[in-house]
C-alpha cells in the first residue's frame, strides 16, 4: 500500500459508485471520507477537525447538489481542490467556467477508476 495521507471526501448518492470510489481511493492509499449527499458531506467536513485535501462530488443530488458543497465547503476549507462529477454530458460546458475560476475539475460519468486515479494525483500534486 502506498503511504499516502491525503484525505479525500467522497460526496455520491448512488450508494454503489460511491463504495466503488471509496475502495478505489483507499486501495491507492488515500485516506477517504464519505457522503450520500452534499448536506452529509458539509457535516461530515464540518466534523472530521483536521484538513480535507480533495472533494469529490456528483453535481446533481437531492437537497444539496455538488455546486452548493463547494461554495459552503470553502467557506472551511478555502485550499480544497475539487473534482466534480455528473452523468449528464451537456453539464460540461456549464461548469467550464466554474472550473477555469475556482479549480474545479470536471469529470464525467461514468468514471473510469484508473483515470480518476491518475487525476486525484494530478490534482493533489499540483
Amino acid at each position: 500500500m502506498n503511504a499516502v495521507s491525503e484525505v479525500v471526501l467522497v460526496v455520491e448518492d448512488e450508494p454503489q459508485l460511491a463504495s466503488i470510489l471509496t475502495r478505489s481511493l483507499q486501495r491507492q492509499g488515500y485516506t477517504v471520507l464519505t457522503a450520500t449527499d452534499g448536506k452529509e458531506g458539509l457535516a461530515v467536513a464540518q466534523s472530521h477537525g483536521a484538513p480535507i485535501d480533495l472533494l469529490i462530488s456528483d453535481i446533481v443530488m437531492p437537497g444539496m447538489g455538488g455546486r452548493e458543497l463547494v461554495w459552503r465547503i470553502r467557506e472551511i476549507y478555502p485550499e480544497i481542490k475539487v473534482i466534480l462529477c455528473s452523468g449528464y454530458a451537456d453539464m460540461e460546458g456549464a461548469f467550464q467556467l466554474m472550473e477555469d475560476e475556482a479549480q474545479i475539475t470536471f469529470v464525467e460519468k461514468p468514471v473510469d477508476l484508473q483515470e480518476l486515479g491518475r487525476i486525484v494525483r494530478e490534482i493533489l500534486d499540483e
